[in-house]
């Protein structure tokens, strides 16, 4: 199924919070090597496995220390006869503001093959991309303030106190996904168990508000969980869509920054 992974992962990208919502401060909630890897399916039908990843080492960017991020997601089983996808994103998030300076994308779908690539401009409010083997030009974007992409979207989510919100709380925000910037709405729904294969999780539930589209029932039809500890990580994610309800579950993660924490801790 075409851009499956993507359409998983839009949960992280709709929680790009604009500057006025969040200040960053420590403790940071990820390092140098962090891996955490989900089992992508339709019931009990695999469909695809996504990894989130952390670089083990810093790279220098726009004259700023950044970390360097991953999301990657593949097809498995049936569903890579059908549609083979091999999809990657990474960012580098400045280890400072957490605010990203580059970002790629490398999008392998049966035939079709996009590498394009990020540039930001912050003094400018502004920012460029390039498609490798494009005849076209780069192309500039006017940006808002603390403008997010799908990776260092996730990444900022993961900076906020979920203990200062009451539920039912919305937060609104600005994103940029495939060439145009969006108003999302996040809505913070409480705290739940999630029962997990590494154990029972602690975790915050989020409902991004979404209207009824060709590929999302509307309402509350996206429902994800990051553990409520230190590192926030996605557990769980569900998608009700057109074809059925899509999940995404955590199965391993490794080199947290701080010990994950389980229900009976």
């Amino acid at each position: 199924m075409k851009n499956l992974i993507l359409i998983l992962l839009i949960p992280f990208f709709l929680c790009s919070f604009t500057a006025d919502t969040i200040q960053i401060k420590p403790p940071m909630p990820y390092g140098l090597g962090e891996y955490i890897v989900y089992r992508v399916h339709y019931g009990f039908i695999n469909a695809g496995e996504a990894k989130m990843q952390v670089d083990d080492k810093l790279y220098v960017i726009n004259n700023k220390v950044c970390h360097k991020a991953f999301v990657m997601g593949a097809t498995t089983g049936p569903f890579d006869m059908a549609m083979r996808v091999r999809d990657s994103w990474a960012t580098y998030l400045d280890t400072a503001t957490r605010a990203p300076q580059r970002a790629m994308r490398d999008i392998a779908e049966n035939k079709y093959r996009l590498r394009e690539y990020t540039t930001y401009d912050y003094k400018n409010n502004q920012l460029t991309i390039e498609r490798e083997g494009s005849t076209t030009p780069a192309v500039c974007y006017k940006v808002p303030d603390n403008i997010q992409d799908i990776v260092s979207g996730f990444f900022y989510l993961r900076n906020i106190d979920f203990n200062k919100k009451k539920i039912g709380d919305t937060i609104s925000m600005n994103a940029f996904l495939e060439d145009r910037i969006y108003l999302f709405k996040v809505r913070y729904s409480g705290k739940e168990k999630i029962d997990t294969k590494l154990g029972d999780i602690n975790c915050i539930r989020l409902n991004p508000i979404m209207e009824k589209n060709g590929i999302f029932e509307g309402g509350n039809s996206i429902r994800f969980w990051i553990s409520d500890d230190l590192n926030k990580i996605p557990i769980r994610i569900e998608a009700d869509m057109w074809v059925g309800k899509v999940a995404m579950d955590i199965k391993v993660c490794k080199n947290l920054r701080n010990p994950i924490k389980f229900e009976d801790n």
